[in-house]
This record gives structure tokens, sequence and C-alpha cells, in this order.
């Protein structure tokens, strides 16, 4: 018999996603809806975390888990990589399907341009959000930031280390 996974539940994320989402006033949705809806937008969000130290294909669907415990900064790199999917989803992608199947006029007064425009811009908002978080993830242990600190002055230069030029 295998061993089943232990590491962070789905739920962390879903729970991480409905509190960025709570001020943008929700569907009626119960709980079980929700997370069922949200856990949808995990595998995309793990695929676009490619800097992840940790395995993230290591997750069982059935278990609603990963096989892996996920650092507090790495949730909140998925659960923003999730809202761009969400954004993507619910709103951005939907009126475009809109367009095709309503006339001009109508899909203008339908969804106004503006508000999809807000809308893309929220979305690509989120997307360099996440992105800045993972670039900072990805090198934070590399030494880059150290290095940069200590040239613009914001860190005492450490003794015996010399930067090269």
């Amino acid at each position: 018999m295998a061993t089943p996974l232990v590491g962070t539940p789905y739920k962390t994320l879903s729970d991480g996603l409905l509190d960025k989402l709570k001020s943008t006033g929700l569907p009626g949705l119960t709980e079980v809806e929700w997370d069922e809806t949200v856990y949808s937008y995990i595998r995309p969000a793990c695929i676009r975390f490619k800097a992840c130290k940790q395995d993230l294909s290591c997750r069982d669907d059935d278990l609603q888990q990963f096989g892996i415990t996920l650092t507090d900064e790495e949730i909140e790199i998925l659960v923003c990589f999730m809202l761009v999917e969400y954004l993507s989803v619910n709103y951005i992608n939907t009126p475009l399907l809109l367009r095709q199947s309503l006339t001009s006029k109508d899909f203008h007064v339908f969804s106004s341009r503006n508000h999809l425009d807000g809308l893309v811009n929220l979305r690509d908002t989120y997307k360099r959000e996440a992105l800045q978080m993972v670039s900072i993830y990805s090198n934070l242990a590399s030494g880059l930031f150290g290095k940069l600190k200590r040239r613009l002055g914001l860190v005492a230069p450490e003794a015996g280390i010399e930067d090269e030029e």
C-alpha cells in the first residue's frame, strides 16, 4: 500500500486566492464549489512557476495536496499565478468569446472596451508582480542582492569581501 503524500494542501492555496479576491465581490459559490473551481488553476500556476526550487509536479489531485511542504514565499507566488489564471478565465477570455457571438453594437452595450482594458491591465499587473516575486525568489540565494545592496550603500560592506569590477 502506497504511503499518502504529506505536504501542503490545495486548500492553503485556495484560501490564499480567496483572501486576495474578497474585496472584488465573488460569485455566490459554496466552499466546495469554490475549491473545485480554484483547484483547476493550480496546475497552470505550477507550470508558470518554473524557477521553483521544489518539484511542483509532486502533487496528488485526488488527495488535493502537494507531496512537499511549500514555503510561504512559494505559496504566495503560486497564489499570484492562480490569480492571473482566475482573472484570465473569468473576466478576460469570457468577454472575448462573447465578442464573437454578439454583434459589435451589442458587445459594446454589454461590455465596454474600457472595462475590458481595465481588467486586462489588472491581470497584467498581477502577472508582473508574480514574475517579480519569482525573480527575487530565484536570485535571493545567489548573492546578487547582497552585492547590489553593498554597491548602493544599503548595507555595510562585509569585512574582507571585495566585489569584482
